[in-house]
């Protein structure tokens, strides 16, 4: 089973569930990046499933919130570390409809690489004040 995660805004999470690239059940919920984890284990319990039953994951990795995207591929890339699970990146407009974007993530193909995100434009770095 693949766990799915849409996490491009700051104010909501997109999470579903798929088996042979067909999304099976999936749910937006409110949640602030800080609270990925929970939201994920939330809803594999509400599932009546753990992170023991994920064989892959799939992951907006852009455009969006810079803090929504690093969250979740933080805990993206730390699960694939730990459990050695094959990971799938797709880019998603914001607008794309929840449908779409979780249908190309359970097809996306998976690797075992480190996935980054992608912020659709060059990062913005303050310059030190210091000198």
């Amino acid at each position: 089973m693949r766990l799915l995660i849409r996490a491009q805004d700051i104010a909501w999470t997109t999470i579903g569930l798929s088996e042979h690239g067909r999304v099976k059940v999936s749910g937006r919920v409110d949640s602030r990046p800080e609270t990925i984890l929970n939201a994920v284990l939330d809803f594999l319990r509400r599932e009546k499933t753990d992170l023991q039953a994920i064989d892959s994951i799939g992951i907006v990795r852009g455009v969006g919130s810079f803090t929504s995207l690093r969250n979740s591929l933080t805990f993206v890339n730390t699960v694939q570390y730990v459990r050695d699970l094959p990971i799938a990146g797709v880019v998603a407009g914001l607008t794309e409809a929840d449908r779409t974007v979780l249908g190309r993530l359970a097809r996306a193909r998976a690797t075992k690489k480190t996935l980054q995100p992608s912020y659709g434009r060059k990062a913005m770095i303050t310059k030190s004040k210091r000198k």
